[in-house]
């Protein structure tokens, strides 16, 4: 072998070699995903993929009558028909994911059948000595389940970096299944994910990476979202295993409490379809023909005294007519005092930006400074080098922007495009530590869900087309309790993220103050300070932003009309 070819067959060795266990002949779209991410990423060997051959135990006279005593066949019947008729909403969204498609696509990977018999139950996977040996004569370094079946025995460590799984739930809180059902039986504000290298206890596994999603109005939906969302963290942790050959650190053990979940009778499909189907579906044909109630923003001051002024004391600006006001940011500048706003139209159904200026107890409406033929919101503005730039949300367009003040406040225009291709909303660029740092709620899924990941870059300069992710990984936030960018404040030194709070199904119900403890190139913390609830003005139902500067501080609030 010439000196070339062996360089060559060292780099290949020393790459991750995954393999992939599942069920038959075909793949669903997610799975696939993660499959043709591998194949095609340099990080890796060529993958193998072990076909599951079941053998299941044949059901007696007895299993049977027993079936049907215990309401075991009313059960799948109840639930066929809630999948069947939430599918007829969700396949208008997630048409992707009601297709399988063949293995025998695939021509180049090495298949290999494994063999297992069914435990009694049915549930759990064995498989002998000889099918092990399959798995471990090819020298794979980490498997990921994507069969059905409870995997136990010798296959959980018979590789270096053992059995990666998904279990789609909370699992301090929600163990069992079926995945995004109980969240929403439950009405839980969020629904929960963790990938766990597998060991003997169901859903117990050594947990390797969290994160959660806003919980959706019905199961279908909610599964497929969560499923759809959990995705890029698999890819994320392949990556760090590729690139450090280990598993990144697990989570401390914790002594769980909580029942096992499942449908194990008919009246828990009875309730969903009269608690959830129903209404769901009441309610989807009330507003197909009932004028839907509008949400109605607006914008409130006062002048900056520490914060000491109660917020139901803040001045409210009158909104123009057919329009509303939101995503307040107040920027001081040659003794002028502005307001940059979202300004909402009704009848285009889009926002532009407008400028309001403070002086002397009143505000002046300057109009719109920024249009687009798309939407625009979020106008955080920075300075740099004795320049102005607004980074206004444009992930309609699938970009984040930066515009250049000409002549403040009225005047604007398009400078460049920071980042392409990325389903971003609620951008803000802040200098800390000799750095620029960008926090972006990016939808990693592109399922234009921004609630649930916050994303940091870090750059030399703001106006850089090269933000580089904090080494830590991005996202740095995945939950939507937390992660939803709502402005910025500095105060004695100290500086705060807002961040969004979902509730009750909407996003921007409420927001959080965080202190950040740190932040530089590799990592990211902070801490909640403190929640604001929409209740310190009549009739509010909403407030999710909040932004200060030594002169003024700003907040939004919802009404609805």
């Amino acid at each position: 072998m010439d000196r070339f070819a062996k360089t060559n067959l060292n780099k290949n060795l020393n790459k991750l070699k995954v393999g992939f266990i599942v069920d038959g002949h075909y793949l669903n779209f997610q799975n696939k995903a993660i499959l043709d991410y591998v194949i095609e990423n340099d990080l890796f060997q060529s993958p193998i993929v072990f076909q599951v051959i079941k053998n299941y135990k044949k059901k007696t006279i007895f299993n049977i009558l027993r079936f049907c005593l215990n309401g075991k066949y009313l059960t799948i019947f109840l639930i066929k028909i809630i999948t069947c008729i939430e599918n007829l909403h969700a396949r208008k969204k997630f048409k992707n994911f009601f297709l399988n498609f063949s293995l025998n696509n695939y021509c180049n990977l090495k298949f290999i059948s494994l063999n297992s018999k069914k435990s009694l139950s049915n549930y759990y996977l064995n498989f002998s000595p000889d099918e092990i040996k399959k798995i471990t004569s090819e020298g794979v370094d980490v498997l990921i389940r994507f069969n059905s079946g409870i995997l136990k025995g010798e296959i959980l460590n018979c590789t270096k970096y053992g059995i990666l799984s998904f279990h789609r739930g909370d699992n301090r809180i929600n163990r069992g299944g079926p995945s995004g059902f109980w969240e929403v039986f439950n009405n839980e504000e969020s629904t929960g994910f963790v990938l766990q290298k597998l060991n003997e206890e169901l859903d117990g596994g050594d947990i390797i990476y969290r994160g959660s999603i806003p919980t959706k109005e019905t199961w279908t939906t909610n599964k497929l979202s969560i499923i759809s969302k959990s995705n890029f963290a698999l890819k994320k942790i392949l990556n760090y295993i590729a690139k450090n050959h280990s598993l990144p650190p697990s989570e401390e053990v914790f002594l769980h409490y909580k029942k096992l979940y499942k449908i194990d009778n008919p009246v828990i499909p009875l309730i969903y379809i009269l608690k959830i189907l129903c209404p769901s579906i009441i309610t989807y044909f009330y507003f197909r023909f009932a004028p839907m109630r509008k949400t109605n923003w607006s914008v409130a001051y006062s002048k900056y005294d520490g914060f000491k002024t109660s917020l139901f004391r803040y001045k409210e600006i009158t909104n123009p007519p057919n329009r509303f006001l939101a995503d307040p940011f107040i920027y001081s500048k040659d003794n002028r005092s502005i307001i940059f706003v979202e300004d909402y139209s009704f009848k285009k159904s889009k926002g532009d930006i407008s400028a309001i200026e403070l002086s002397k107890g009143n505000e002046k409406h300057l109009g719109i400074v920024l249009s687009e033929e798309f939407h625009l919101s979020f106008p955080f503005i920075f300075e740099y080098k004795n320049e102005l730039y607004m980074v206004p949300e444009t992930g309609s367009i699938m970009e984040i922007r930066l515009y250049k003040c000409i002549k403040f406040p009225t005047e604007w225009k398009f400078y460049k495009t920071i980042m392409k291709n990325v389903s971003a909303a609620d951008n803000m660029i802040i200098f800390q530590n000799d750095k620029w740092f960008l926090f972006s709620n990016i939808c990693s899924a592109n399922t234009n869900d921004h609630d649930s990941e916050l994303h940091i870059f870090y750059a030399d300069n703001p106006i850089s087309n090269k933000w580089i992710p904090l080494k830590c990984g991005n996202p740095v936030l995945f939950d939507p309790q937390k992660s939803r960018n709502g402005g910025f404040i500095t105060n004695d030194g100290e500086l705060y993220r807002i961040n969004q709070i979902y509730k009750n199904k909407k996003y921007g119900h409420s927001f959080g103050i965080n202190l950040i403890e740190k932040i530089n190139e590799n990592e990211y913390s902070e801490r909640r300070i403190s929640n604001i609830s929409p209740d310190f003005k009549d009739k509010i139902k909403k407030t999710h932003h909040f932004h200060s500067n030594k002169f003024f501080t700003v907040i939004d609030f919802c009404r609805l009309i």
